[in-house]
């Protein structure tokens, strides 16, 4: 729900003013801009609602997923990510902005994801930072591959295509090499990391 509320946001004409997603007219095309808006805020109210009634879950790990669906998808995560992407004329070009970008703006949500799922099996903290290391290199390499297929590095005269070919590598090398902390089965997690990779072959 959050990422289809993200999406829905940033196709409207004040954000990417997209016209297709997905092969479709996107959501204020099709329906207006007033309810593609309100669309994308009754998605993310509605997530945090699902979340709060968990009844099988223990009330504190409730909380803590409240708290890292709020800290991941609100200003100090996308909502920043999107911002700053807006307004990257105003950035200076370096790795260590793309970066931080990419972190904010598609990471999160990944990182979102794999806390809570730690959390949810009552893990130790170090699983949880672990989980969020990975899922942070993870979503960094979906990114870079996603404006690699889309040609969108020329576009925005970001870091060049062999740049960020390299980087992909080393992170995707990193989120995989953090699989090997944890006990259980993550054949599906190395298996989606491979996935990604081919895209670039």
């Amino acid at each position: 729900m959050i990422h289809t509320y993200s999406l829905i946001h940033d196709d409207l004409p004040c954000m990417d003013n997209g016209r297709l997603r997905r092969g479709k007219e996107c959501n204020h095309i099709k329906f207006g801009e007033s309810t593609a808006l309100l669309a994308g805020d009754a998605l993310i109210t509605q997530a945090f609602d699902i979340v709060g009634v968990g009844e099988s879950v223990d009330c504190k790990n409730t909380l803590k997923c409240i708290n890292i669906l709020a800290s991941t998808s609100g200003s100090k995560g996308m909502v920043l990510g999107q911002y700053l992407d807006l307004n990257f004329h105003l950035w200076s070009v370096s790795e260590e902005n793309i970066l931080t970008l990419y972190k904010l703006k598609t990471a999160q949500l990944f990182i979102a994801a794999a806390k809570i799922g730690v959390t949810l099996a009552d893990a130790e903290d170090k699983y949880v930072k672990l989980a969020e290391e990975y899922a942070k290199n993870f979503g960094i390499c979906f990114q870079i591959a996603d404006d690699l297929i889309d040609n969108d590095v020329d576009e925005k005269s970001y870091l060049n295509k062999s740049q960020l070919t390299d980087i992909f590598y080393s992170l995707n090398s990193k989120a995989v090499s953090i699989l090997k902390n944890f006990s259980g089965d993550t054949s599906v997690l190395e298996a989606l990391n491979d996935y990604i990779k081919s895209y670039l072959n």
